[in-house]
């Protein structure tokens, strides 16, 4: 939870420098390496379990929510949580479609992920901080990976990524815009 102290604009501030770190966790890419296709698909399931985990936490504040501006945050939790398991399903296809099989299991979408998932959902100001984060986080991820696609002549996959990279944005801006009307 956030210090009290903390002002809304530092806990915002400090999503650029999460974004980067998440970013700077990546393999070494194996596109460099002579191996386009495995680089892609590893790139997809970093992708996935991200957005996966970002989809139980979305679907946890929507469920979970309460207060004031419920039916605005239950409404929006709503769509989020909509737009990122379509995404899930998505992004699992482009792995098959690589010809490689996309990852079921819990653990591994947890391990995958450069978010951590919640074990309890935070009150709301400290939820919609979090979810900001995230997806400042997931869209450095999803950037990266369309660079690795677009380094593989994989133009249908770093298509479909520059899609998710605009959708996280919009969600970002969203959260974060209703952030600012709250108190931490």
């Amino acid at each position: 939870m956030a210090n009290p102290k903390t002002t809304l604009r530092e806990l915002l501030a400090e999503t650029t420098s999460m974004a980067l770190v998440a970013s700077a966790a990546l393999p070494p890419d194996p596109v460099a390496a002579g191996n386009p296709d495995e680089a892609v698909i590893e790139a997809l399931k970093r992708v996935l379990g991200t957005t996966f985990c970002l989809y139980l936490k979305t679907q946890a504040a929507h469920w979970n929510v309460e207060g004031p501006t419920f039916g605005q945050l239950h409404a929006m939790f709503g769509e989020h949580y909509r737009d990122l398991w379509e995404a899930v399903d998505d992004i699992a296809e482009r792995i098959r479609m690589l010809d490689a099989y996309a990852p079921c299991a819990l653990h591994r979408m947890m391990e995958l992920s450069a978010v951590a998932c919640w074990d309890e959902v935070p009150p709301v100001p400290e939820a919609l901080v979090a979810l900001v984060a995230d997806h400042e986080v997931a869209g450095a991820l999803v950037t990266e990976a369309f660079g690795v696609a677009e380094r593989a002549n994989r133009q249908g996959v770093a298509d479909y990524l520059a899609g998710r990279v605009t959708a996280h944005a919009k969600m970002r801006w969203f959260l974060r815009a209703t952030a600012k009307g709250l108190p931490v």
